[in-house]
């Protein structure tokens, strides 16, 4: 029996959406998971979890006139605050905004001088776009290459051609800028990650959502495009951790050496930071 000993891997995970209130916790199964701000770090610890990544995040609807700027400033603000409360567990998350092209910029400077480098996960549905070659997108992008930032985005298009096409503009667009296109998934969507590596050398995924539950993808992943290039991440609360850190501590086809980059060694490259 494979004794798991995790703590050896100094895991970061690059993306979660830590929480302040239930109002943006999008545990699908709450009243179930006992969870609260005070316990995310008590629970990620003990599956030997180091540090984490992301933003924090809440639904919208268009159809009320959501978002606006001072919704999505104060999704960013509770990041802040809970960077504060973690006291260096969480490395916080930024969101941008397509509709707001100004207030983006603004928004990238500000966190620039707050020393926050990661603009993300976007989740363009959840914030009522959908373009991701938007020239008012590109424009904010622009200004994220200029300060060196990273973008993380929701890279799962499903069966959406256009979608995925339009996910492929930008990455080709923006050569400067690291981009890590979240959920490996499969199919089609796995096959517009691999192209987006023969395009950009900064591209990367994450390991989190759809993906690695299909045996051999995480091996496929690495081969094609390097140990480099792979982050671990969770999508906590609302995926398992211990479903994605078991997919690559028990991968069988992933060397140790591998796995070191993979859950912690890229993490601190990019970011500019120490599991």
């Amino acid at each position: 029996m494979t004794e798991l000993n995790l703590d050896k891997y100094n895991i970061i995970d690059f993306h979660t959406h830590p929480f302040k209130t239930d109002e943006t916790n999008i545990c699908s199964h709450i009243p179930y998971c006992h969870m609260s701000m005070e316990n995310t770090v008590r629970d990620l610890k003990s599956m030997g979890v180091k540090k984490i990544c992301g933003s924090v995040i809440k639904g919208f609807e268009r159809s009320k006139g959501e978002p606006t700027w001072d919704d999505m400033k104060a999704l960013n603000d509770e990041a802040l605050f809970l960077r504060d409360y973690y006291k260096g567990y969480y490395v916080p998350g930024f969101h941008v905004h397509p509709f707001f092209v100004k207030e983006s910029i603004a928004e990238i400077e500000r966190m620039h001088k707050l020393g926050v480098n990661l603009i993300g996960e976007l989740v363009h549905y959840m914030h009522g776009w959908s373009d991701y070659s938007d020239k008012r997108l590109w424009e904010i992008l622009e200004a994220a290459e200029h300060y060196k930032m990273i973008l993380s985005f929701h890279a799962d298009s499903g069966a959406n051609e256009t979608l995925a096409n339009q996910m492929d503009e930008m990455v080709k667009r923006f050569q400067n800028l690291v981009i890590v296109g979240a959920h490996p998934c499969d199919r089609k969507t796995f096959e517009h990650h691999l192209k987006r590596f023969d395009f950009n050398s900064n591209y990367m995924v994450d390991v989190s959502g759809g993906g690695i539950f299909r045996h051999g993808l995480l091996r496929h992943l690495i081969d094609y495009c390097g140990k480099e290039k792979v982050l671990y991440g969770s999508d906590y609360p609302t995926c398992n951790p211990a479903m994605f850190i078991g997919g690559v501590a028990l991968d069988f086809l992933i060397t140790e050496e591998e796995k070191e980059y993979v859950f912690h060694k890229n993490a601190e490259r990019i970011l500019g930071i120490k599991a």
